[in-house]
């Protein structure tokens, strides 16, 4: 059998087989025109929604999706600190940066906020040879391949293919020919970092666009808006400076990291915390935004208090104490 790709923006209308597989959708539509702004609702997350990262995390994400959650903290934030002050954010495993948007905006009604979102990639780039029908979409930082789209066929570069699909697993196989360090040579050349998103440039006889996993009302807020930035973080790694307040949804449970690991970047969390700052810790199982299982914590000196929870708390609470013994 064969399934075929998502590649135009109205076959997002349809991104399932009629076996109720779900379809693998062309990274190459983020640079549709037609998803400038004003983005047509929902368009972004359907693209990037299900893209199995190098790092084996998922760009899941959605408007709204954490609404519930964020109103809960600034609700807090409103009676712990006065109006106007100033607050320093840090968003982790931010995704798309949709839920970023919305939290900021949320929080400058109150506060006077920098915002930092973040998330272990940021960029991807689309690489084809001259004449090729093969694009193959890999990660910038690293030359990883996340995608292989050639002619109708959209193919996972991480991860299996269906054994469903002997046709899909076979095209695969042949677009895999393409040398890695030929790509990962390309993802560091200087030509590359520099190009501006959505825009093709040449290199080493390869045509190369950027993609930004943004969506364009994150990327309009970061051309415009001075307190609002996002960097390339790793969450296993020391965070850069200090933060009134820290988030990381959907990022440290059992899915994605083990025990010890979640350990360590809770840790990485608590230490770039302010003394009286909010920690949120939370997942959300849905776009549901009251399904979300939440913990905010606030840092005391030797420690942390839960001062609050959502259908019961994080699944990850106990181990926010586990990383301070």
């Amino acid at each position: 059998m064969i399934k075929l790709g998502v590649t135009t923006l109205a076959g997002l209308q349809a991104p399932r087989t009629w076996l109720g597989q779900e379809k693998h959708v062309s990274l190459l539509l983020l640079a549709d025109p037609a998803l400038s702004s004003p983005e047509p609702t929902g368009h972004h997350e359907r693209i990037v929604k299900r893209v199995l990262l190098a790092d084996r995390t998922w760009r899941e994400t959605a408007l709204g999706r954490l609404r519930t959650l964020d109103r809960l903290a600034v609700d807090l934030l409103r009676e712990r600190r006065a109006a106007g002050s100033h607050l320093r954010v840090f968003d982790l495993a931010a995704s798309s940066g949709c839920t970023s948007v919305e939290f900021y905006r949320a929080l400058r009604e109150s506060f006077a906020v920098d915002f930092v979102a973040s998330d272990r990639t940021r960029d991807v780039l689309a690489v084809r040879a001259r004449g090729s029908r093969l694009t193959t979409v890999v990660d910038a930082r690293r030359g990883d391949v996340l995608q292989y789209i050639m002619g109708p066929f959209v193919l996972p570069g991480q991860g299996r293919e269906s054994a469903v699909y002997p046709v899909n697993r076979l095209v695969r196989l042949l677009c895999a020919r393409a040398r890695s360090q030929q790509l990962r040579d390309i993802a560091a050349s200087p030509a590359v970092r520099e190009c501006e998103p959505f825009s093709w440039v040449m290199t080493s006889n390869h045509e190369v666009m950027k993609l930004p996993l943004l969506s364009r009302e994150c990327l309009s807020l970061l051309k415009h808006d001075p307190h609002f930035c996002f960097e390339v973080t790793d969450i296993l790694q020391p965070l850069d400076g200090t933060a009134d307040v820290i988030r990381a949804a959907n990022i440290l449970h059992g899915q994605y990291f083990r025990p010890h690991d979640i350990r360590t970047a809770l840790r990485n969390c608590l230490h770039a915390l302010s003394d009286g700052g909010m920690f949120i810790l939370g997942r959300s199982p849905t776009d549901d935004p009251t399904a979300v299982r939440a913990t905010i914590f606030t840092k005391r000196t030797g420690g942390v208090d839960a001062i609050a929870r959502l259908n019961g708390g994080s699944e990850s609470e106990l181990l926010v104490y586990d990383s301070l013994a």
